[in-house]
């Protein structure tokens, strides 16, 4: 699976401040949920940096990842499936 290998002492980009992370509109525009942009620009101050780089929460890409690392490290099952799906299926009419 994906994780972070042992041995991997690869600093992560900004440790030691807080990494801010501006959703998407996409996301919210239209759920009735505010707009967070005012609030986390609000945050923003010396130790505060917007997220860049990896994301500590998530698994660890390799150092030179592969199209299959980012399907395995970053989509669940199904949107993995779907996606296959979406690139066979259509070929099975050609």
């Amino acid at each position: 699976m994906c994780g972070n290998p042992p041995g991997d002492e690869r600093p992560w980009p900004q440790a030691g401040r807080e990494r801010l992370i501006l959703s998407s509109p996409i996301g919210w525009i239209g759920t009735g949920t505010p707009d967070p942009e005012p609030d986390v620009l609000d945050r923003l101050k010396d130790n505060a940096v917007m997220m860049m780089g990896d994301n500590p929460a998530l698994p660890r890409m390799p150092e030179r990842p592969t199209l299959m690392d980012f399907f395995r490290c970053r989509f669940g099952d199904f949107t993995v499936r779907h996606m296959w799906r979406t690139v066979i299926w259509p070929n099975n009419f050609l």
